[in-house]
């Protein structure tokens, strides 16, 4: 089970009324992987979380979520599956209270280990309402942050998330990255579909841009990462830390450590702060950061000649 990937999408087309919208998409998403999509809307990115969740059928392929036909199955994987869309109607004639309750029921939670949990999901998601207004009743915003929270508070094996980022502050997007990666960190998978660069690259792995409905040639980026060479440590302690903030590292020598931290300001904090405070010394640092926007632009200058969609 290891080394099947958590989606496996293979030459996955869709056409609406005689309008091809995506054409022999195939990619696969791998455990413990965050993985971006980047375009437009136009380009077709609103179809790709319903196809991956089964809400959808394609035209042409076929999607196996742990290495089995959703089509076939549709009912078992989606019990596997989160999905957050800002299309989704989300208006239950309940509070937040009852709703809260509802959940902890429906998902087995103990009360503490519920109100831990979503004391902890509230805070990141900045949900502060009155729990007794019913939900129909709150704010487009103040109802996605509330969908959201359920779909984080179910903790399924795979996150679909459609521009999750449109209902959360900009205070509030680290703290909702960090929790994110967390995720992935401990198994889960996850497929991030936006049209801002700044938040895909600061949250994937991986990122592949969509243009026209293919997947761009050339296209698939990691996020820009810095690398920095890390003198003075005892490497078993140092290395110890390392693993808490889920970085990776090679050895240089027996006292010197070549370490990569994604390029975003809160882990690069995070990692500055530890070093500090355990007396390392930053020898050398290396930055490598890609333009999202730039290289999507190019890389669709080129597609029009069609030689560079696959």
């Amino acid at each position: 089970m290891a080394n099947i990937p958590a989606i496996d999408v293979e030459n996955v087309s869709l056409v609406k009324k005689k309008v091809t919208i995506l054409e022999d998409l195939s990619f696969s998403v791998d455990v413990s992987e965050v993985l971006g999509f980047f375009g437009g809307l136009e380009d077709g990115l609103e179809y790709v979380i319903p196809l991956l969740a089964g809400l959808i059928k394609p035209s042409k392929g076929r999607i196996l979520v742990f290495g089995v036909n959703i089509a076939k199955r549709p009912k078992l994987l989606r019990s596997k599956i989160g999905i957050f869309s800002p299309a989704i109607s989300f208006n239950l004639n309940m509070n937040l209270l009852s709703f809260i309750s509802f959940m902890t029921e429906l998902y087995n939670y103990n009360v503490k280990e519920a109100d831990k949990k979503l004391k902890e999901l509230s805070s990141i998601l900045n949900i502060n309402v009155e729990a007794r207004i019913s939900i129909k009743n709150l704010s487009f915003l103040e109802k996605q942050r509330v969908m959201l929270l359920s779909v984080l508070f179910r903790d399924p094996d795979i996150l679909l998330l459609d521009h999750p980022e449109i209902c959360l502050d900009a205070s509030s997007m680290p703290y909702f990255i960090r929790y994110i990666r967390s995720l992935a960190s401990v198994g889960k998978s996850v497929v991030w579909v936006s049209s801002n660069p700044d938040v895909i690259q600061s949250a994937a792995d991986r990122i592949l841009f969509l243009y026209n409905g293919h997947i761009l040639k050339g296209g698939e980026v990691t996020p820009s990462y810095v690398e920095f060479t890390v003198g003075n440590v005892h490497i078993d302690s140092f290395t110890k830390l390392l693993t808490t903030l889920n970085l990776m590292w090679s050895f240089l020598d027996e006292q010197r450590l070549l370490v990569r931290v994604m390029n975003n300001p809160d882990m690069l904090d995070r990692f500055l702060t530890m070093a500090i405070r355990s007396g390392a010394v930053i020898e050398n640092i290396n930055v490598s950061t890609p333009n999202l926007t730039d290289i999507y632009l190019d890389l669709c200058r080129r597609a029009r000649s069609d030689e560079n969609i696959i």
